[in-house]
């Protein structure tokens, strides 16, 4: 009856999200609005698990349901009460040299490669555990700025009107070599999603000031739609050999992991269209199962808390083990509870920036962070408009990327997201102090 009821309340949600949708003028400012990407995941995700017909062991309950709302609300109310800024204007009169960046981000590649393959035995699309040390964690670092590389060459070629530096496509390849290495799909997913925000949101720019005819957008729309179909492939790949070799081995892994039970289309879908069935369901698996981890962590988990420092593992990690906020002292607390409730493979699971945050915060806590989150990405957001340069844009977006993310997991935690946010507020810091570092653009 509560699952019931929760799916009514969704449904009506639903319903007042796509009217408002549909209603709102000049849709093209959503690229840019950080509320949409996170209330459009949430959504999305949220309307997976209840309406995908997968029956977890462990689901929502009200409580935990209106918590998530909450919290939500609480983010929304302190970006509300910054202030919000909508006139912005990009100064494309100079442009960074990025090929100095770039150079090294091939040099940190090189390097992390053969030190990941000299202390692992890697096979592509099938490693999974992997070893890492603040030695290989330096590299990674350096390699990351091949992502910022990469959408600010994409942003300048179309709202100039100019073709695309030969390097800084490449940069995209470099950035997703780490993940690929691993089998990982986090980086592919963090380029993809701020890409398309950057890509858009470029065209939109361009399109609205009439700065050009928009050729080249047109032109990266077509060979993007070409990259989009081999990440798919890539995807494909993936599924078919990252959970072993037996056509059933995926879906019985994720029933087992979940503790849950697939309706007979999606049974159907799995076996039927081969590998894109195969992707159909991972997403579908993976966007909807975090909700069942999180109303486990929502209800079982009361401590020990790390202030920020679960979230900040890179860090944490380092600490000795008897530290107090070593990240090992959560691991510790989630297999007991896992074990303890018979779901022991769900602790490998995602469980929201909200469940990260309790881990670090507690319950209470937490919605104290979602405030004061709100009303820090409301003021980065301000201090961007303000700016207006390349890079304070391109940091925008990634703004709204880790939006979009944080249904799966905090922005923070993932290393492939916060590494080339560093290399954008270095950026930016760097340029301040040395201006003449940009170039003068030839008309």
């Amino acid at each position: 009856m509560e699952q019931l009821v929760l799916k009514i309340i969704m449904f009506i949600f639903i319903i007042i999200g796509v009217f408002f949708f549909v209603k709102s003028k000049e849709k093209e400012k959503f690229w840019i609005d950080h509320k949409f990407w996170l209330i459009f995941s949430w959504g999305v995700c949220l309307s997976l698990y209840f309406f995908s017909g997968i029956q977890y062991r462990i689901n929502l309950t009200l409580i935990s349901f209106f918590y998530i709302l909450i919290a939500l609300s609480l983010f929304c109310l302190g970006d509300f009460l910054i202030g919000k800024k909508d006139s912005l204007k990009i100064d494309v009169s100079k442009k960074l040299n990025t090929f100095p960046f770039f150079v090294f981000s091939v040099i940190c590649l090189i390097c992390y490669t053969c030190y990941m393959f000299y202390i692992n035995e890697i096979t592509i699309g099938v490693t999974r555990d992997f070893q890492s040390n603040w030695i290989s964690t330096l590299f990674l670092i350096g390699n990351s700025v091949s992502l910022v590389i990469w959408l600010y060459e994409l942003s300048y070629a179309i709202i100039c009107n100019k073709n695309i530096t030969w390097y800084g496509c490449i940069a995209f390849v470099l950035y997703n070599i780490p993940g690929i290495l691993i089998s990982g799909r986090d980086a592919l997913i963090i380029s993809l999603v701020v890409s398309i925000i950057v890509f858009f949101y470029s065209g939109y720019y361009a399109k609205k000031m009439k700065k050009n005819d928009c050729k080249v957008f047109k032109r990266l729309l077509f060979l993007g739609m070409l990259a989009i179909g081999g990440i798919f492939f890539y995807l494909v790949f993936l599924s078919m050999n990252r959970y072993g070799s037996s056509d059933s081995s995926a879906l019985n892994m994720f029933e087992w992991s979940a503790q849950c039970v697939f309706p007979d289309y999606l049974n159907f879908i799995y076996y039927h269209l081969g590998g894109i069935g195969k992707v159909f369901i991972n997403a579908v698996f993976y966007y909807s199962s975090q909700f069942s981890k999180f109303a486990l962590i929502f209800e079982e988990y009361n401590g020990p808390y790390l202030f920020g420092f679960y979230q900040l593992h890179y860090i944490s990690r380092l600490f000795p083990d008897n530290w107090p906020i070593y990240f090992g002292l959560v691991s510790d607390a989630l297999y007991e509870i896992t074990t303890k409730m018979q779901v022991p493979g769900l602790k490998g699971f995602w469980e929201t920036a909200l469940g990260y945050s309790i881990y670090d915060f507690g319950r209470l806590g937490t919605l104290l962070i979602c405030f004061i989150s709100g009303y820090g990405v409301g003021f980065l957001r301000n201090w961007c408009f303000k700016n207006q340069t390349l890079l304070h844009v391109i940091l925008l977006c990634f703004i709204c990327a880790g939006m979009f993310l944080t249904v799966e997991l905090s922005p923070l935690f993932d290393y492939f997201y916060i590494f080339p946010l560093f290399w954008i507020f270095f950026l930016i810091i760097y340029l301040q102090f040395w201006s003449n570092k940009y170039e003068k653009v030839k008309k």
